[in-house]
Parts: structure tokens; C-alpha cells; sequence
């Protein structure tokens, strides 16, 4: 079921970065959040731009694989060649599946895998390593990852 979790979490973050749905709030409380997100693709699929959020999806996805290859929303480390693989981060997801989708997807290809600067940005940026690792459901620790990660883009292709 956490694939089934991960694409409600974009979903409903992608509903509020976009401003889309102004009656969806996160408060720090992720289950209720879930829930709340259901319940508005339930009562409001008719007004949603579904096949927008679906384009969209698909997009981060494919560049997600372009950016961090097999590594796409997991932490790693700085020499992460020489560790094993940490399993996929559900801040990361979140945050980076809802921005990534606004990059086209030509400059995405331009630049090519962008691995080495995002380990170096997760480890060298205390609040951005602790906003994926520690209390993670917390509405400011969200808020600080997508943040610093929306600044980390930028960088690469503003």
C-alpha cells in the first residue's frame, strides 16, 4: 500500500504547490491529510484537472529516473557508490515528485543525471538532511524540504 500512499502524497501536495484546491491545508498530520485527499478525488473528480495531475505524475517520474537514475528519492550519502542502497524516502517523494514535474523535460534530459550535486546538497544542509530524516511528517519540516529542495533546483536549472 505505500505505492497507493506515495501517489495520494503527490497528489494532495501537488493540489496546494499549485494552489489548485484551496480548500486542502497539510497541518502536520499525514494520515488525516490522506484521508482529506480521498475524500476531495471522491466528491470533486468532476473539477480536479485529473488528466493534468496524471501528465504531470508520469512526468516526475520519468525525470526523476533521468535525474538520479536508480537512486530517485532515496537519501544518500556523499560517496554513495560504496554503500547500499537506502530505501525510498517518503519526504523526498513527496516533495521532489510535486517540483520536479515543473521542469521541462528537455532541459531535464540537457543536464543529465544531477546525483552528485543533490548528495552533496542533502549532507551538506543540516536542515534539509534533518527535514528528510527526523519527524518527517511535521508541517515545517515539509515545508523546509520542499524549500531547500525547490532552491537545489533551481540552482541546477534556473
Amino acid at each position: 500500500m505505500m505505492d497507493q500512499e506515495l501517489v495520494l502524497r503527490f497528489i494532495g501536495f501537488y493540489l496546494i504547490y499549485n494552489q489548485q484546491y484551496s480548500n486542502l491545508k497539510y497541518i502536520g498530520k499525514m494520515d488525516e491529510f490522506l484521508d482529506d485527499v480521498v475524500e476531495i478525488l471522491n466528491n470533486n473528480l468532476r473539477i480536479l484537472p485529473i488528466k493534468q495531475i496524471k501528465e504531470d505524475f508520469y512526468k516526475s517520474m520519468k525525470s526523476a529516473v533521468i535525474m538520479f537514475n536508480s537512486y530517485a528519492f532515496r537519501k544518500i550519502e556523499i560517496n554513495y557508490k560504496a554503500n547500499n542502497k537506502n530505501m525510498i524516502n517518503k519526504s523526498l517523494f513527496t516533495c521532489l515528485s510535486v517540483l520536479i514535474c515543473k521542469y521541462d523535460s528537455k532541459e531535464v534530459i540537457k543536464k543529465g543525471l544531477i546525483l552528485d550535486s543533490f548528495a552533496k546538497a542533502i549532507n551538506t544542509d543540516k536542515y534539509l538532511y534533518d527535514s528528510i530524516s527526523y519527524a518527517t511528517n511535521d508541517a515545517m519540516r515539509i515545508d523546509t524540504a520542499f524549500l531547500k529542495i525547490e532552491n537545489f533546483l533551481k540552482g541546477i536549472y534556473e
